[in-house]
Formats: C-alpha cells, sequence, structure tokens
C-alpha cells in the first residue's frame, strides 16, 4: 500500500498536481493499493473531485484500488453529496467529527 498525502487547496489551479501525483506513484512503484490521505486539505472543490474520481480510474485500469482516508468534515461532506463515499471507501466509516 502507498499512500499519497495531500494538504493545502485542491482546486482548478492545484487538482492536475493531485492527480499528476497518483499517475507518478502508479508508474513508479504500481502498488495495489493507493491511499489519499486528505487530513491536510483546507479546501476541495469540484476540480479537486474530479482528478480524485481520475486518478482512481486511473489506477483501475491497471489493477490498483485506490481509497481516500482522513478528510476533513468539508471533504467527507462534499463526497457525500456528490455520492463518492462508497467509491473511495468511505461509505462504511462514520462521518468525521
Amino acid at each position: 500500500m502507498t499512500r499519497v498525502i495531500a494538504c493545502g487547496e485542491i482546486d482548478m489551479s492545484t487538482a492536475g498536481q493531485l492527480h499528476e501525483g497518483v499517475l507518478g506513484v502508479l508508474r513508479r512503484q504500481r502498488p495495489s493499493r493507493i491511499e489519499v490521505d486528505l487530513a491536510g486539505v483546507t479546501f476541495l472543490d469540484a476540480a479537486g473531485i474530479g482528478a480524485l474520481v481520475m486518478s482512481r480510474a486511473a489506477a483501475a485500469r491497471v489493477g490498483c484500488r485506490l481509497t481516500v482516508v482522513n478528510p476533513r468534515p468539508m471533504g467527507y461532506r462534499l463526497l457525500q453529496v456528490v455520492g463518492l463515499l462508497e467509491a473511495f471507501g468511505l461509505a462504511t466509516l462514520p462521518p468525521p467529527s
């Protein structure tokens, strides 16, 4: 398992960096699982969600499972609203407080 740690704001200007980071891990390490740690993410918008979705799809194409861990309440709620909790392995967890 490989952990990608994201921090700061993930928006239109930074979402590409997250996606490229995951692609780099997939190319270099070929892990069977990637956890994207969102504990340090202070803002997440639609572009950030898009980067996570594209990263998850890229991982799936090479047989890797991508999950999200430690989202702040705002990130958790956003993933909940767009219906992606289960896709990112969060559906069985209680919401963060």
